[in-house]
């Protein structure tokens, strides 16, 4: 029985997202917990400090075999465990950009396409489930050789659970060990899952403008500005971004990994977009900037999870066909950005 593939390493690696040529500019000290902020084992539990989040290291039959953190921060994390032929993953990680009904159909689509290439994958059941300390979103798919199960929950703090199963069918028991499953993370006292959004997220009207944005070249002063903003807007990390009128704008991909184009109601004039780039909380964004440069109101934002990188000021808004030629020329802005701010 194949094991999951880990998307969130596929996402800087095999999907070719170059890594920036510029340093970070700034970095804002966000609130830390005493102690190490990564993986610290406690008797029968591991630890993720900076989450305050636990793990027991055996889980109905499930050992641990590897914990390991996908940022140097400790704002992304995962532990594997197996039984037999069957595998657990779990992710904990605390994206900069909260909308988690974009993540949430973005991890939907990525796992059906995975499983739709092996001869499987369409979604039996999408629900709403109650968990230990409130409710969670959960999925499984149809799969020849194994009854494969997706979960994710979010923390009233930002942090997001995400749990994939790979079990025996039938997929009626490999929902019911899911839940039990996700039922020993031990969260931190007080916190509680908030209530997700399972709404589908229709189709756009097709958004068509008469001109091209053009990137703006910026100054020092002007990146010293920039940068300001970006560290202003990391202030907000951890709240739930309002997808309720966001609507479905196209698809293409990067690589083999699936791109879905999510575009929100207008701001300053024009609407606004969202691109998730996996599943693991990275996010594209073309948005008014907080600081205009000159003329030009917009900046197009990369958001992983341990920092905010802008890749471009635009001397104005773009429409779906400018998002896909942004997409197919990522690699290329994600190596020469306008400036970088980190969170430690």
């Amino acid at each position: 029985m194949r094991s999951w593939v880990a998307i969130a390493g596929l996402l800087l690696a095999g999907a070719a997202i170059g890594q920036p040529a510029l340093g970070q500019a700034a970095t804002i000290q966000t609130e830390k917990p005493e102690g190490p902020t990564g993986w610290v084992e406690s008797g029968e539990q591991v630890r993720l400090g900076r989450a305050g989040i636990a793990l027991p290291k055996e889980i109905r039959g499930f050992r641990l075999i590897e914990t390991r953190l996908l940022d140097a921060q400790g704002f992304d994390a995962v532990a594997r465990y197996q039984r037999g032929d069957e595998h657990l993953t779990l992710y904990l990680y605390q994206p900069i950009d909260n909308a988690a009904r974009l993540q949430w159909n973005s991890a939907l689509n990525i796992v059906r396409r995975r499983l739709q290439s092996e001869g499987g994958g369409a979604a039996q059941q999408v629900e709403a489930v109650a968990a230990a300390r409130g409710p969670a979103m959960l999925a499984s798919f149809d799969n020849k050789h194994a009854a494969d199960v997706l979960m994710m929950g979010r923390l009233d703090n930002g942090w997001n659970l995400k749990l994939r199963l790979s079990s025996r069918p039938p997929a009626a028991e490999a929902r019911a060990e899911a839940l039990a499953l996700f039922n020993s993370i031990a969260l931190p006292e007080g916190r509680s899952l908030i209530a997700p959004d399972l709404r589908p997220i229709p189709a756009c009207e097709p958004l068509e403008f008469a001109r091209t944005p053009k990137a703006e070249q910026v100054s020092s002063q002007q990146r010293m500005q920039l940068t300001l903003g970006a560290v202003a807007m990391l202030s907000s990390v951890g709240k739930e971004t309002d997808t309720t009128d966001w609507c479905t704008a196209g698809a293409t991909q990067i690589g083999q990994l699936p791109i879905t184009l999510y575009r929100g109601p207008a701001e300053k004039g024009a609407n606004v977009y969202r691109v998730p780039l996996g599943d693991n909380g990275a996010m594209l964004k073309l948005e008014p900037a907080v600081i205009p440069v000159g003329k030009a109101g917009w900046w197009l934002l990369f958001d992983r999870i341990s920092d905010r990188i802008v890749l471009q000021i635009l001397d104005g808004p773009g429409d779906d066909a400018d998002m896909a030629d942004i997409i197919a020329r990522f690699d290329q802005l994600a190596r020469e950005p306008v400036t970088i701010v980190g969170r430690n």
